[in-house]
């Protein structure tokens, strides 16, 4: 990390500092003892300050409980306004970018990749479009965990004249690393899903794709300062880590890299 970069990583630390140390004293004030929040999440919108945030929130709430659940962006919005859950992190698309009832705050722009085998034909191609994929047989993200992403998808691809040959959906990222070393196709996703894998399977954006934006939402009328100071330490760590992934004169795909282990 360069002299700057260390600057940087340094004052945003002594930041957070301060303001966990606030939160200390206000907790301490308010006298809380037992509360819950309830979040809900997709495995598409997984990000590693997530659970970061997670960590730093129950340290400085120990006897709050989070509760976490699996379900996707369309479920996740009905239980906001019924008050089943607190908390919403997803990939909103269509018509789900538009309620009133929500406030939605974008975290991260993920770009979509394709995952492939070392030895397979793409994998030393280092501009991939659409049309690159029309003969691949496709593994990818289940229709069910996000609809109407899924068929902005698609109709990405039917725009440019061609129909993807999905031979496989699923709502387990690793799931699909595994099948590509099986050998019976490729994978897309956003890459943001893809945080490990084994050294055999390489990453190759594929370009004209428009990134995803990865979002939390919550209730347009919260009111609870408990919810606030998780949003804020979800908030703080997304800019940290798009503060510490992108360097000045750096491309967006090569941002979106960072969250994986190896792209060559």
């Amino acid at each position: 990390m360069t002299l700057p970069g260390e600057t940087l990583r340094d004052s945003i630390d002594a930041i957070f500092q301060q303001v966990e140390q606030a939160l200390r004293i206000t907790r301490d004030a308010a006298g809380y003892q037992s509360f819950k929040i309830s979040v809900g999440r997709i495995e598409v919108a997984n990000l590693p300050f997530i659970p970061l945030a997670l960590i730093r929130f129950q340290a400085l709430y120990p006897d709050i409980t989070v509760e976490r659940h699996e379900m996707n962006t369309a479920r996740q919005i009905v239980a906001l306004k019924g008050n089943n859950i607190d908390l919403g992190f997803g990939l909103p698309a269509g018509s789900l970018l538009n309620n009133a009832e929500l406030r939605t705050e974008p975290l991260l722009e993920s770009s979509c990749a394709l995952l492939v085998r070392s030895d397979h034909r793409l994998a030393n191609v280092d501009c991939l479009n659409l049309v690159d994929l029309v003969h691949e047989r496709l593994i990818t993200s289940a229709r069910a965990g996000n609809a109407p992403l899924y068929d902005s998808i698609v109709a990405r691809f039917q725009s440019a004249g061609l129909w993807p040959n999905f031979v496989c959906e699923t709502l387990q990222a690793q799931a699909g690393t595994t099948l590509i070393e099986q050998g019976p196709g490729v994978v897309t996703g956003a890459i943001n899903l893809f945080t490990s894998s084994p050294q055999t399977i390489k990453y190759r954006f594929i370009n004209d794709v428009e990134p995803m934006s990865v979002q939390m939402f919550s209730r347009l009328k919260e009111r609870d300062s408990l919810i606030f100071d998780f949003v804020e330490m979800v908030t703080e760590g997304a800019c940290r880590w798009r503060a510490l992934s992108l360097q000045p004169g750096e491309s967006r795909c090569k941002y979106a890299g960072r969250f994986t282990c190896r792209i060559d």
